[in-house]
């Protein structure tokens, strides 16, 4: 794979968000990660030319460790993705622009919330659901999520139903 031409070469970030080392280290560890998924988002949505892990610990302080551990979640969520390029190269993006939120609000199916979305990026058309976990008041996380292309969206649904009618 070719290194992606248009890849931020220097990252932008609002540095009134970012905590210092001891403020991180005083929030709760049940809260920590919250704070860095949220701060990690927040450097993605203003980098949308993709940054590497070593950028954001460079520019944060935090270790690379820590900065991949939560980029890897925001990319099983769903809330970003990245693009692998060579053996060892990997840039992390925002997911995409929202086009329209089919289901901004979670849903309730079968005892479970999900979040629809129609989703346009430089990689194509997609529908992006995510299942929710209520937190109380309210408040929902993501656990889990998918991104199916826009145009086999279909081909998806009539799969799910074969199996569930038992073909």
């Amino acid at each position: 794979m070719v290194a992606p031409k248009n890849i931020a070469k220097n990252i932008e970030m609002d540095g009134e968000n970012l905590y210092s080392r001891s403020e991180i280290e005083k929030i709760d560890p049940l809260y920590r990660k919250d704070y860095y998924r949220m701060f990690f988002k927040e450097i993605l949505s203003k980098n949308p030319r993709g940054v590497t892990i070593a950028q954001i610990a460079t520019l944060t302080g935090i270790s690379k460790k820590t900065v991949s551990h939560h980029l890897e979640f925001l990319v099983a969520t769903r809330d970003a993705y990245k693009w692998e390029y060579g053996p060892r190269s990997i840039v992390y993006f925002p997911n995409g622009r929202l086009l329209h939120p089919i289901a901004d609000v979670p849903i309730e199916i079968g005892g479970r919330f999900y979040t629809f979305r129609h989703i346009v990026n430089e990689f194509g058309d997609f529908i992006h659901i995510q299942e929710k976990k209520e937190e109380g008041g309210n408040i929902f996380t993501t656990v889990g999520g998918i991104i199916i292309r826009k145009n086999a969206f279909k081909d998806f649904i009539e799969n799910l139903n074969n199996i569930c009618e038992g073909e």
